[in-house]
């Protein structure tokens, strides 16, 4: 009998996470034939988390399912935490839909596999999860030291750096081809492509918030508000605004005129009809500037134009309450309503308490947004040849 030999992987720990303790001991062996001996487990989420306090597992095998929530939730919650959100996870499921793998994209899984599933199938996801390790293990190296640069007040060698990060390829590149290979089936490496451009984007987002830092301190102001617009964008695209906040709050604070990036992307997207992005950048805007009445007027409209007539109304009330006078927000009031703003009889809310919109900010889900629209665009301008051969 010849047995097919499988390379080593080169992650030497794992955690083993489901809640079935017969799929857990097939996972954990299959680990061990790959070499892998430092391996624990866990049934539940809260389990897995106590283990991963104190036990550095450098890869996560993770089931749909878990004893107190799925396996999507939980990779959620640690692409969340900063002292996880690094640690690859390969999801392992029953179901083999592209939609499957593409929400296990979306939460952030670094693989995706059906069982039952080969050694080899195993050895393939370890192998794309560790080259994302190291595609971006050079570029952090390079964001780490440009921030000690900057600290250090070596801001030539700070931008150098941060530059040297920006120029590392094209997110949307990476996007484009794993639309293609999501659209011929390849799901291995258009998870690989999709990862690879949300990493790429993570980093762009940080560096760029570098640069303008860096640019502002030579008193750069132009090229300081360039990579600022750059950073909320990237910020948009992969959910990283709220990591990043504090530091887009201390740059917005920064500006003696109050430039606010996401702002002039809100109303951009509005002129575009781009309702939904139109809506989280104000969202974003809001959070930079929560004071600023023309703001939630802004929001209002966008609600408006979704027929969401409770939400623009609270954000009207919002605007009113910070600047009774805000004739923009009076006539869209009047308009929603039939009577005035000096009609109502109560203040909308307490203008010193923060304003929040009633849906909560939520930053667009790139990898799924992308993947989806990307892949629809491949298949529309595919479909006349498909009909032909048809």
């Amino acid at each position: 009998m010849i047995m097919h030999l499988v390379s080593p992987s080169k992650f030497r720990s794992a955690l083993v996470i489901g809640k079935s303790e017969a799929l857990i001991k097939v996972d954990k062996d299959f680990l061990k034939r790959v070499d892998i001996r430092e391996v624990r487990t866990a049934v539940s989420a809260a389990d897995a988390k106590r283990i991963m306090s104190r036990f550095a597992a450098e890869i996560v095998i993770c089931a749909d399912e878990l004893a107190d929530m799925t396996g999507l939730d939980f990779v959620r919650s640690l692409r969340a935490d900063d002292g996880y959100r690094d640690v690859p996870v390969v999801m392992v499921s029953t179901s083999p839909g592209r939609e499957a793998v593409l929400q296990s994209v979306a939460a952030g899984c670094a693989g995706y596999l059906v069982r039952p599933y080969s050694l080899d199938a195993l050895s393939r996801h370890m192998d794309a999860a560790w080259r994302l390790r190291e595609f971006a293990g050079e570029r952090t190296g390079l964001l780490r030291r440009a921030g000690l640069a900057a600290e250090s007040g070596e801001m030539a060698k700070a931008v150098g750096d941060y530059e040297a990060v920006v120029s590392a390829g094209d997110p949307m590149a990476y996007f484009e081809d794993g639309a293609g290979h999501f659209e011929n089936g390849r799901f291995d490496q258009a998870i690989e492509a999709f990862n690879k451009a949300v990493k790429l984007n993570e980093l762009f987002a940080e560096a760029y918030l570098g640069l303008s830092r860096s640019y502002a301190a030579k008193g750069l102001v132009n090229q300081a508000r360039k990579y600022f617009g750059k950073a909320a964008h990237a910020s948009l695209v992969d959910r990283r605004f709220a990591q990043l906040k504090e530091q887009f709050v201390a740059l917005y604070r920064a500006e003696a005129d109050g430039f606010n990036p996401f702002a002039a992307m809100g109303r951009e997207m509005s002129k575009l009809r781009d309702l939904a992005g139109a809506e989280e950048a104000f969202g974003c805007a809001l959070e930079l500037a929560p004071k600023d009445s023309s703001l939630h007027v802004e929001l209002a409209r966008v609600y408006h134009a979704q027929r969401r007539s409770e939400e623009a109304l609270t954000a009207l009330g919002a605007a009113l309450t910070l600047r009774g006078d805000d004739h923009a927000a009076q006539e869209l009031y009047q308009r929603l309503t039939g009577r005035g703003y000096d009609e109502i009889g109560e203040p909308f809310e307490d203008p010193d308490s923060p304003f929040r919109p009633s849906l909560t900010m939520r930053i667009i889900n790139a990898v799924l947004y992308m993947a989806v629209g990307a892949t629809e665009a491949i298949h529309r301008l595919r479909r006349p040849d498909m009909t032909q051969a048809a």
